[in-house]
C-alpha cells in the first residue's frame, strides 16, 4: 500500500512539474504581463523599410529588436520608441522585421543561437536584473509576456543606462 501511495505521489508531482505549474517565470506578481500570448503572424505585407532605427547612433546603450513591423504589433514599436524618448541621447534602438531578408540577415550576424523573435541589449540576450530581495536573470530571446515583461525590459534598460552613464542618468534618480 505504501508503495502504491509513493508511486501515486511521484506521478502527480511529475505531472505538475512537466505541465509548467510551479516553474519560474521572469515577471513578478506585481508586473503586468503585457502582450501575453502566442506570437501570431503579422497581418500586413512586409514593410518597405525593413529596419527602423530610433535614438542616437552614438548612444552607449544599444538594443537590437527582431520582431515584426506591422500594425498588429505597433504596441511593441511604441514601447521601444517610448524608451528612446525617456533616455534621450543615451539609447539607440534598431528594430528589424524578421519576415524580410534584411531582418533575417541582421539576426544571423548577431551570432546568437535563437533565430526567432527576441532582442539584444548591448549584444546580450540575457541580463541579470539587480532586484531586491534577489537578482534574477531574464532571457530576452524568449516569448514576451510569458518569460519577460515590459517592466523587465524597462528595468534592464535603466540598469544598463546607469552602468554606462551613472545613476543621475536614470529618470528615477532625478
Amino acid at each position: 500500500m505504501k508503495y502504491l501511495v509513493a508511486i501515486s505521489c511521484l506521478m502527480l508531482t511529475s505531472a505538475i512539474f512537466f505541465s509548467g505549474c510551479g516553474r519560474f517565470h521572469a515577471y513578478r506578481s506585481t508586473d503586468k504581463p503585457a502582450n501575453v500570448g502566442v506570437v501570431q503572424a503579422p497581418q500586413d505585407a512586409p514593410p518597405e523599410k525593413p529596419i527602423q532605427e530610433w535614438g542616437s547612433p552614438e548612444a552607449k546603450v544599444r538594443i537590437v529588436v527582431f520582431f515584426f513591423i506591422d500594425k498588429k504589433y505597433q504596441s511593441y514599436m511604441d514601447m521601444f520608441q517610448d524608451l528612446v524618448k525617456q533616455y534621450d541621447g543615451k539609447l539607440y534602438v534598431k528594430y528589424a522585421d524578421l519576415r524580410t531578408q534584411e531582418g533575417r540577415d541582421l539576426r544571423a550576424r548577431t551570432g546568437t543561437q535563437a533565430g526567432g523573435a527576441g532582442l539584444l541589449i548591448n549584444g546580450q540576450s540575457s541580463l541579470t536584473i539587480n532586484a531586491k530581495p534577489e537578482p534574477y536573470v531574464v532571457n530576452f530571446d524568449q516569448e514576451m509576456g510569458r518569460f519577460w515583461t515590459e517592466n523587465n525590459l524597462r528595468q534592464a534598460v535603466a540598469q544598463e543606462i546607469e552602468k554606462a552613464y551613472g545613476k543621475s542618468a536614470t529618470p528615477s534618480a532625478k
